[in-house]
């Protein structure tokens, strides 16, 4: 789930144990240093932060395929239909392609070809995951 800090940083947090949880925060070029350490002081002191740390390339392309999964035009088909190729992901991600458009470009009109690709990968077990 994604929250902001006082300052506007999107986060994102995961329970790491029973001693508190991960933090990642989505900073964008606008922000400098100075909102970083902000944002970082108040999470540290609002949450037991057990790691906090500055998203990476694939964290975003991550947060973009929940994004693409979330979408409305997905929600009747199952992952094996999906085409969340890391690839793609990121390539559309970078060139600022909405997760709607995503779907509409490149998830329904290969369904049938990505659950084929998939099928020939996994087999009936893609029905069990």
């Amino acid at each position: 789930m994604k929250e902001y800090t006082n300052n506007g940083i999107c986060y994102t947090c995961e329970l790491v144990s029973d001693q508190g949880a991960g933090f990642i925060l989505f900073t964008n070029q606008d922000h400098t240093k100075e909102d970083i350490v902000l944002a970082t002081e108040e999470i540290r002191n609002s949450r037991d932060v057990i790691w906090l740390r500055l998203a990476t390339e694939s964290h975003r392309d991550d947060m973009y395929k929940t994004a693409v999964f979330a979408e409305p035009g997905v929600r009747c088909l199952r992952w094996f239909e999906i085409n969340a190729d890391n690839k793609l992901i990121r390539q559309e991600r970078l060139v600022g392609t909405t997760p709607a458009e995503y779907v509409d470009r490149w998830v329904l009109p290969q369904v049938e070809e990505v659950r084929a690709r998939n099928w020939a990968r996994f087999g009936k077990d893609m029905y069990n995951q």
